[in-house]
């Protein structure tokens, strides 16, 4: 049996972290390019400029255009290159911090990974989505390694609106369920190795976590405050989810994801709240209803969608529901389920939830 684990080298949350971010970013490297939105630039950019000049660090900002593609990870690099930067910095959410890192990979320097939303649980991987000039995803690319050092500020987490930690919440909750089917099946997972007991350990207290602490954490961000419930959500959220999806594997909750994306109408939805619906049809899917339903009562109370009609989607017609199934179906990660799944299986269950729920 083979086991390899793979996580980030730093993992620190604290807040008010951003403070100390030249601290770090200087132990990397002299020289930083900045990835983030103007809009974010704006918010904490003094800040990020502050503590690194404090560290002896430059910093040169490269404005992101918001979408994880080719071209752009192409232009990072090539800002990178032109301003001879041997540190690059992901500060922002999902796609900032994915085009960082695959320019960071593909010019091999180090990265720092400092996300200022917690809705889903990539800053820590080795993993770039990409995305096509129209938005669709067209690569899930693997990188080299996992960032050097991952900042995580809870008081700017805490910050944002809270419809972006409870979408981090649907993302994490998948990773027990699809952690377990992997083992279930006996799946190769991004780490290179089988879904061994640590990944399978941090994936159920990840899963445990979220269901004590969840209500508690989403209340406290409402009322913009960084409670110890918050802390814990949110390490539950990008570092325990994090590590238990590279070292434990994702399987049909994720595919159920894919299978929405190639919808224009689901390009308004985050990640995790579609994939907090694809837990319910892995479970379906599984006939384990009591978990259905317990999982089901949890999303409720923290706001995440359970039903089409809660994710603005009732208007689907048959046959794009037909091809949500086939392309969750033809997902590589839905070969990860300890059976087969067919389209009809992907459309029998999300009917049946719909129904129920």
């Amino acid at each position: 049996m083979r086991i390899a684990v793979v996580s980030p080298s730093k993992y620190i949350q604290q807040a008010g972290i951003i403070s100390e971010i030249g601290a770090y970013t200087a132990v990397l490297g002299k020289s930083a390019l900045v990835v983030m939105t103007s809009n974010n630039a704006l918010r904490i950019g003094k800040e990020i400029r502050c503590s690194l000049e404090k560290y002896g660090c430059r910093c040169i900002f490269a404005d992101f255009s918001g979408d994880t593609t080719q071209a752009e990870i192409e232009r990072i690099a090539s800002y990178c290159t032109k301003e001879s930067c041997d540190v690059i910095i992901g500060a922002g959410g999902g796609q900032a911090l994915d085009t960082a890192r695959a320019a960071a990979n593909m010019l091999d320097k180090r990265l720092l990974i400092f996300p200022t939303v917690a809705s889903n649980d990539a800053p820590c991987s080795a993993i770039a989505v990409i995305h096509n000039e129209s938005g669709q995803v067209v690569e899930v690319r693997e990188l080299k390694h996992n960032p050097d050092v991952v900042l995580v500020d809870t008081e700017i987490i805490a910050k944002a609106p809270a419809r972006f930690l409870v979408s981090g919440i649907g993302d994490a909750l998948a990773t027990w369920y699809e952690a377990r089917a992997c083992a279930e099946k006996g799946i190769k997972t991004h780490a290179g190795g089988c879904t061994g007991r640590a990944a399978l350990a941090l994936a159920q207290l990840c899963r445990d976590t979220l269901f004590e602490l969840g209500v508690q954490a989403i209340e406290s961000v409402r009322r913009g405050e960084v409670t110890e419930a918050v802390e814990e959500v949110v390490h539950a959220a990008i570092y325990l989810s994090g590590f238990g999806f590279e070292n434990g594997g994702v399987a049909a909750s994720h595919a159920v994801n894919d299978g929405f994306t190639a919808l224009p109408q689901a390009a308004k939805l985050l990640h995790g709240e579609l994939v907090g619906f694809g837990i319910l049809i892995q479970l379906e899917l599984e006939n384990n209803h009591r978990e259905k339903k317990k999982v089901c009562d949890f999303m409720r109370k923290i706001g995440l969608p359970t039903s089409l009609q809660e994710l603005g989607l009732k208007d689907l017609t048959e046959d794009e529901l037909q091809k949500v199934s086939e392309t969750a179906c033809g997902a590589l990660v839905m070969k990860n389920m300890p059976f087969e799944v067919m389209p009809n299986d992907i459309f029998a269950a999300i009917i049946k939830t719909e129904k129920e729920y």
